[in-house]
């Protein structure tokens, strides 16, 4: 499989150096290799298509690295999430631009409104006095989880603040790999209200709706084992404020 890669992506840079020479006009490369032998945009999808059907990884979702108050649109390697892939390496996936992870984020009420998905620092300075934001009150305040995922209150980044009626959050692994992960688990943080659940979505229809346990005391931290393969939409809904963390998954 090492061999059958390295054959394709040598393959695919002398693909697009020629690409590049051509638009660019280079008459060096134009006289030695005819405009006509370079592949159609049908035939380089081919072979892009097959270099990243290899991808197979393990992967976690983990906000580090982000800036607290920080609205989340995506996450992608190295930048808010981490991996291994078991057989090519992550390189395809950075090469194809096929490496993020969309984010959405709304609040209850407020569908249509803006992006609300936005970075909150679980250390809080050290301490649960140094959280940010008017409703938070210490309950997000993890000393080793790092940075969390909430649904802003008012979408003010430089004073984040956890949504005190809750909300939802999206994640679209669509433009992940092959556009489909088995999602292992995930973190949630806070989870007082009741009703709080886990929806998996795979070409719009769900395949599992799983419950999070509420919480007797505030600022409580749940692993929530998921095990569900071939998701190419998440959403996280409770109510009251909540966090998530640590979303791990793989690729098949």
């Amino acid at each position: 499989m090492k061999t059958t890669f390295t054959s394709s992506m040598t393959l695919l840079r002398c693909l697009l150096v020629l690409s590049a020479s051509n638009l660019l006009g280079t008459t060096a490369l134009a006289q030695t290799k005819p405009a006509t032998s370079i592949p159609d945009k049908e035939t380089l999808s081919s072979i892009i298509g097959g270099i990243s059907a290899t991808v197979a990884g393990d992967f976690i979702i983990h906000f580090d690295g982000l800036p607290p108050g920080q609205k989340v649109f995506e996450v992608a390697l190295d930048q808010g999430m981490s991996g291994t892939s078991t057989s090519t390496g992550s390189a395809p996936l950075s090469l194809l631009g096929s490496n993020s992870i969309y984010i959405r984020g709304a609040r209850f009420g407020h569908e249509g409104d803006s992006n609300r998905a936005m970075i909150y620092d679980g250390e809080c300075g050290g301490g649960a006095g140094g959280c940010s934001g008017k409703n938070d009150g210490g309950h997000l305040f993890h000393p080793g989880e790092g940075n969390l995922l909430i649904v802003s209150q008012n979408n003010d980044g430089n004073n984040p603040d956890n949504n005190y009626e809750g909300g939802r959050l999206f994640f679209d692994f669509g433009g992940f790999g092959s556009g489909a992960v088995d999602v292992t688990s995930l973190e949630v943080i806070n989870t007082v209200g009741k009703g709080a659940v886990i929806e998996l979505y795979a070409d719009g229809k769900r395949l599992k709706k799983l419950p999070i346990p509420q919480s007797d005391n505030e600022g409580a931290l749940s692993l929530i084992e998921i095990g569900t393969v071939g998701v190419d939409l998440m959403r996280v809904t409770a109510r009251g404020q909540f966090a998530l963390n640590n979303i791990a998954f793989t690729t098949p």
